[in-house]
């Protein structure tokens, strides 16, 4: 948390954009440092001394902190029970305060997400952009494959909503390198964001990392 200390951050104001947070998913407020994995690990009785699912949260919290001057303050990881609470996806969550008006932000990121985007150190070998509307609000879903160096494959799903209720815009990075379960990962994804809302859910990593409780 110190790492972004001089940053705006979405607690700052108010209550933040969230999930109604599934078993199989954690989330955290990004940069815990230390120890904190053990304890984001704990909040689940299949994470305690569990040296995976705390080594995918360190990772995750990781790949957040160096993505903070990006407005990343939030962070997810995917442990499906199907899968032996293995780590099969994660989330970057982004927010970007001081929208204005909120059609001519849709509108103006709808024109820039046309184009494929330019994403360091790897090629896209397909995008596709789409477009929806949840009780959250309208967003832009764009879709991105891309190849490393490695020849390794990662899967990307960028949504960036626009709500109604707040002057500003919320973006969620999930990414995965599981492509055999692409279908599974679009279906929690899917579920995530038609539960998203505002506040904070108690008991949830996220309430205690921010000190609500």
């Amino acid at each position: 948390m110190e790492q972004q200390a001089a940053q705006w951050r979405p607690w700052d104001e108010d209550q933040v954009f969230t999930f109604t947070e599934p078993e199989d998913w954690i989330f955290w407020v990004a940069g815990m440092g230390g120890e904190g994995a053990e304890e984001i690990a704990a909040t689940r009785e299949w994470g305690v001394d569990n040296a995976a699912v705390i080594g995918a949260i360190r990772t995750m919290d990781q790949d957040a902190v160096e993505a903070a001057d990006d407005n990343a303050w939030g962070a997810g990881v995917w442990f499906p029970a199907a899968h032996g609470h293995e780590a099969r996806a994660g989330v970057l969550i982004k927010t970007f305060p001081d929208r204005g008006d909120s059609k001519k932000a849709y509108r103006k990121f709808r024109k820039q997400a046309a184009r494929v985007p330019q994403l360091p150190g790897v090629t896209i070998s397909s995008y596709d952009v789409g477009e929806g509307e949840v009780d959250f609000g309208r967003f832009i879903e764009q879709v991105i494959d891309t190849v490393n160096d490695a020849g390794e494959v990662h899967l990307h799903w960028y949504f960036t909503l626009f709500s109604g209720a707040r002057d500003e815009v919320v973006r969620l990075e999930f990414q995965s390198l599981y492509g055999h379960l692409v279908d599974e990962i679009e279906d929690e994804i899917t579920g995530l964001i038609e539960h998203a809302h505002y506040g904070v859910k108690p008991g949830s990593a996220l309430s205690k990392e921010l000190g609500l409780e």
